[in-house]
């Protein structure tokens, strides 16, 4: 669970900068920015549907179904895992990148 939350975050950063840079033409730190504000906002959007779906299957195994394993800030750490996969991504581009000048 926290392995595919840390990929979704390193790998549709990228494409999301990508897309944020060349279509609104945002400064680079902008860009940057509001592309993980949309990793962020899409790793909640999922908690929130998983929560809700589980709310709506079977309350009683709502815990069981989101897999949260006991642990209160499941959802916290998942969408962490994803912010940090986000920003390790932007660190290594910007490295490859200066390496390249």
């Amino acid at each position: 669970d926290r392995l595919v939350h840390f990929s979704f975050g390193a790998l549709v950063s990228f494409p999301v900068w990508e897309l944020l840079a060349r279509k609104t033409g945002l400064r680079p730190g902008w860009s940057h920015g509001l592309a993980l504000c949309v990793i962020l906002a899409g790793s909640g959007l999922y908690e929130l549907l998983e929560a809700a779906v589980a709310m709506l299957v079977d309350p009683g195994l709502g815990a069981a179904y989101t897999g949260t394993q006991g642990d209160e800030w499941d959802s916290q750490k998942d969408m962490a895992l994803a912010l940090a996969g986000a920003v390790i991504t932007f660190v290594v581009v910007a490295g490859f990148r200066r390496n390249a000048r």
